[in-house]
């Protein structure tokens, strides 16, 4: 049996409607971005399916501690220029995640300056998509001295543009 928040992504029928639900909301935010980047399990699950659906491509961010056959913490398709990414995450709790998130894709901006643009690597926003259980805790980030506040939850995915 899987974790609660786990098991709403391995649904068919729940995993299809948080994707449905978030493509819409990335839409309509208008945030401009190449990449979804994601970090775990249930962001690989549904990051794959809305990176499809909405034509982008993923940065995956591999956990800290786990055993995998990769010395690369960051994948990407070596052959696309990341011209922004959003973050997809289950919720935001302390922020702890986002953060290793976007230092891990930082430190691999550096040392990959082949993919970068201007402005390539940088954050655009975070889509939140299991804040219908988990009500974060969090809500705001602070991003470089730039805050990123949440909206109040509504029952829809929680799109956070920077």
């Amino acid at each position: 049996m899987a974790c609660p928040h786990l098991q709403r992504v391995l649904v068919l029928s729940e995993r299809e409607d948080i994707v449905t639900r978030l493509c819409e909301g990335i839409l309509e935010s208008g945030v401009e971005f190449t990449h979804i980047a994601v970090c775990g399990v249930s962001g690989l699950i549904i990051g794959v399916e809305v990176a499809t659906k909405l034509h982008k491509e993923l940065l995956v961010v591999r956990k800290k501690g786990g055993e995998h056959h990769s010395s690369n913490i960051v994948e990407h398709n070596p052959l696309t220029r990341v011209n922004g990414y959003i973050f997809l995450d289950d919720l935001i709790a302390s922020g702890d995640t986002f953060g290793y998130v976007e230092s891990c894709i930082y430190e691999y901006a550096k040392h990959y300056a082949d993919v970068l643009t201007d402005d390539s690597f940088a954050f655009r926003g975070i889509a939140l998509y299991l804040d219908t259980e988990y009500e974060s805790e969090c809500k705001s980030l602070d991003f470089h001295g730039n805050e990123i506040e949440f909206p109040e939850f509504d029952g829809n995915p929680i799109i956070a543009a920077l």
